[in-house]
């Protein structure tokens, strides 16, 4: 038996805040309700107690929001600690002993056997803890990469400062542009005519996308296209033997035909008659251009009118609407042999291999631009003195290479020998390789420790570089240096029926793909009120309802919704917990669907029936109606001597003008006087005090906060937000953003086109309550009590996305060897790699369904 087989059947333990020991590698698997947080801020209790101070430490997730969380959950569990100790370091060790057996908190019976006698020493630790713990980094695998860059700036040898780039997407559009236009310079005029004639050449917009989800990986892992040339003589060739066939031929070819229609179908007859009629003219257009006449836009569709004498127009494939069965066998293959026919077969067949090479030319391209824009972003943010989070990653891992790399992954280890990464099943390769260059050298192993947590069965993000090869090549890394495996069991989120009958569910599948398995889960220890329905006690927790028609979805899920809303309501439908009764409210329901669209439409009929639901806004708050008049004002302050501008910003919102009051100032003596004076006040101070005390000034002047919500409106606090939100980012543009003409000039560059990042979304507002609508992966850990799953049998595209995944060596039984190849997704591929692209996006969907089928509680 092989030492790695050794490995993978040690005993995986299901306690790792008792089990484990804080030096070397350590892999738990967390599955969804199973207590993660609450596990690793009993961890980092245990962790400061045993040998490391905050300041030592490093913890990672995947988004600010969890990094917020789980900073305040270790708070409260160093807390709740150190008062647990207070209340019984009095204890003598019988009494230690009696508490150890009965204490039903994990955590706190592993400090009782490992502190009983030195109770003082843990109380005064945790206290020295405490006072330490905003030292303790709590952040994204992104941001953490940005405090190494800074904190090591010597070591790693990237001495020069960047700050992270607000003007991705600019660049990205701006480096499009330059590749094309040079790629399009060094291409023939007739080949960009031909290509812009058949649409192949796109927009700088329509390469965006791609290039923007070809960034997260990088560059080594594409598959190299060849450009494709096109062969010109087989073009002249085909050509010439299509004008040599005289008219003679023609005439003999017409008439046999005519003499014997019953062997031929109507549609070919027809076709072959009104070809024989203009062929010369033709033949005579085809002989002045040649084989340039397959990039003639005039000549054009005289070559597909000769092709669909045997071609079908839809989709050029033979057609068989040539012959009536009539026909003998020796009549068709006389036909076929007359020169016209000969000459359009010979035709259809250099017409399809002309078009692959123009499918290869544009697959080609587009895998020209993604290589070049990730040569040249590099290069032009550091002349800029800028950066992106993934950029600051790679930078990461040049700077670990060779010998120096060595002794700068020392340094890190020495300064934080303990790190903890969550969510690591949506770890990217680049983030992996930084990681294992650290904290899981085979030398340096023991110097420190790592503790991986994970969930492969919620891997739901590949579209933003998490990868699965990734998340098992790490863990066999880990078996492969000794590394301990955890596995937490017991779902404490859901009641047991719903946990045992979704259990039960994917029992019946548990092959996820991607060497993804499901483990069983157990109800956990956590009481839940009861939900009692009708007299029944959480009855049915998990139910499939099938529709007749799939286009009333929505209107069926609104109903179900206030059906259980008017049970509620008549004291049918309840949480029972001891004495107290609860109702279900619309607060405790959430519908979550694959896409936008459908949830939308949720929306829509719950609006109609007068249900409080809420789903985040995908809007841009650079988008608003508040955002232009921001950009009015800040115009004005510009350039306050420009009536026409100032007019501008009086009428906006937030200096609250109409029409009317803007002619009767105009009529006064003063005018307009006195706000260009005010105006011009504003930008000295803007341009000697810095924006915020600018801007705070000029609302307050202007009163702006009393004029948005002069008159009743529904969209007054939606307004208000907004403006505090805008005031935010331009607040925080403004350090970053040096002179009033740069920010100004930021400020319109977002207007005109948004990013789309969640810090520019629309906010929530204090009346968005109610039914939950959200997609499935905003909902990853949520909990609501009763859940909606749209689309739960919906039709799932398996060739989806810009890009095609598939691996170097699948026949490679050692996984530590296989690599990931990527290639621009289209249908030419090589059939095993769409076929493995296909079978990991299959897979990505049935995680998808795990995800959805964990976040209630009740039902």
């Amino acid at each position: 038996m092989t030492f790695l087989k050794q490995q993978m059947q040690k005993a995986i333990s299901t306690n790792p805040i008792q089990d484990m020991t804080f030096r070397g590698l350590h892999w738990i698997e967390a599955s969804a309700g199973t207590g993660k947080t609450y596990t690793l801020s009993s961890l980092m209790v245990r962790i400061f107690l045993d040998q490391y101070y905050p300041h030592q430490v490093i913890a990672t997730t995947f988004t600010r929001k969890a990094t917020a969380e789980l900073k305040n959950r270790v708070r409260l569990r160093v807390e709740e600690t150190l008062a647990y100790i207070q209340r019984h370091q009095q204890l003598n060790s019988v009494e230690i002993a009696a508490k150890i057996q009965s204490e039903t908190d994990p955590l706190f019976q592993q400090v009782l056997k490992d502190y009983g006698t030195r109770m003082d020493y843990a109380r005064r630790r945790l206290r020295l803890v405490l006072n330490q713990l905003d030292e303790l980094f709590v952040g994204t695998l992104d941001s953490f990469s940005q405090k190494l860059l800074r904190e090591f700036a010597f070591e790693s040898g990237k001495i020069e400062r960047a700050e992270l780039t607000e003007d991705q997407d600019l660049y990205i559009q701006q480096l499009i542009h330059d590749v094309l236009r040079d790629w399009i310079q060094q291409q023939p005029q007739y080949m960009v005519n031909h290509l812009y004639v058949q649409n192949l050449l796109k927009p700088v917009e329509h390469y965006t996308g791609l290039v923007r989800d070809a960034l997260n990986f990088s560059k080594q892992h594409f598959r190299k296209i060849e450009l494709a040339e096109c062969d010109l003589n087989k073009l002249e060739a085909c050509i010439s033997q299509l004008v040599s066939i005289q008219e003679h031929d023609l005439a003999v070819m017409r008439r046999y035909c005519q003499e014997s229609p019953k062997y031929f179908h109507k549609s070919f007859l027809t076709k072959l008659t009104e070809i024989c009629e203009n062929f010369m003219t033709w033949s005579a257009a085809l002989k002045n251009q040649g084989g340039m006449s397959f990039f003639d836009a005039e000549l054009q569709p005289i070559l597909l009118n000769l092709c669909h004498l045997r071609r079908k127009k839809t989709d050029f494939q033979p057609t068989t609407q040539v012959f009536n069965k009539s026909c003998p066998d020796a009549e068709q293959q006389l036909i076929l042999q007359y020169s016209l026919i000969v000459a359009i077969d010979a035709l259809c067949e250099v017409k399809q291999y002309l078009d692959e090479q123009l499918q290869q030319l544009t697959t080609y391209l587009e895998f020209h631009i993604i290589q070049s824009v990730q040569t040249r972003l590099p290069q032009t943010l550091q002349q800029q003195g800028e950066t992106t989070f993934s950029q600051q990653i790679r930078t990461l891992a040049e700077a670990l290479q060779g010998q120096q790399g060595q002794r700068f992954a020392q340094f890190v280890q020495a300064r934080y020998p303990l790190i903890l990464v969550d969510e690591f099943q949506d770890t990217n390769q680049d983030q992996d390789d930084l990681l294992a260059k650290i904290w899981r050298d085979a030398n340096r192993v023991q110097s420190g420790c790592m503790i991986m947590v994970g969930d492969p069965k919620q891997a739901i993000y590949g579209f933003r570089g998490g990868d699965m090869l990734t998340y098992n090549k790490a863990h066999a890394d880990v078996r492969h240096k000794q590394g301990r495996e955890y596995t937490l069991m017991q779902n404490h989120r859901s009641v047991k029926p719903l946990v045992d009958v979704v259990d039960a569910l994917f029992q019946r599948q548990m092959d996820f793909g991607e060497q993804v398995q499901y483990t069983l889960i157990q109800a956990g220890s956590r009481p839940h009120p009861d939900l009692v329905d009708m007299d029944r006690i959480n009855p049915q927790p998990l139910r499939w309802i099938q529709l007749g028609e799939s286009d009333l979805e929505a209107d069926q899920v609104a109903w179900k919704i206030r059906a259980l809303l008017n049970q509620s309501a008549q004291q049918q439908l309840y949480f029972q917990q001891q004495e107290h009764q609860q109702s279900l409210s619309a607060d405790d329901i959430a519908v979550l669907g694959f896409g936008h669209f459908a949830l939308e439409q949720v929306k829509q009929r719950l609006q109609r029936m007068g249900i409080p639901s809420y789903k985040e806004s995908k809007q841009s708050v650079f988008a608003s109606p508040i955002a232009q008049d921001v950009a009015a004002v800040l115009t004005a302050i510009m350039d306050p001597f420009n009536e026409a501008k100032v007019k501008r910003a009086l009428l906006t919102r937030l200096l609250g003008f109409n029409l009317k009051k803007l002619i009767d100032l105009q009529s006064q003596s003063e005018g307009l006087s006195r706000y260009i004076a005010d105006l011009d006040i504003i930008r000295e101070m803007w341009f000697e005090k810095g924006f915020l005390t600018a801007w705070n000034y000029a609302l307050n002047l202007f009163q702006v906060w009393t004029n948005l919500v002069a008159s009743q409106s529904l969209d007054n606090e939606r307004v208000v937000v907004n403006l505090r939100h805008l005031t935010e980012m331009l607040s925080q543009q403004s350090e970053y953003y040096q002179g009033a003409q740069k920010l100004y000039h930021w400020y319109l560059r977002q207007l005109q086109s948004p990013s789309g990042k969640d810090s520019e979304k629309e906010r929530k507002l204090s009346g968005d309550h109610g039914v939950q609508l959200m997609t499935i992966h905003a909902s990853k850990g949520l909990e609501f009590k009763v859940v909606f799953l749209l689309g739960a049998d919906a039709a799932f595209d398996v060739n989806k996305g810009n890009l095609n995944f598939s691996l170097s060596a699948p026949e490679q039984d050692n996984i530590l060897e296989q690599s990931r190849v990527i290639a621009v997704n289209h249908k030419n591929l090589h059939e095993q790699a769409i076929l493995q692209n296909a079978a990991r996006n299959a897979a990505e969907n049935h995680r998808l369904w795990y995800v959805a089928l964990t976040r209630a509680s009740h039902r």
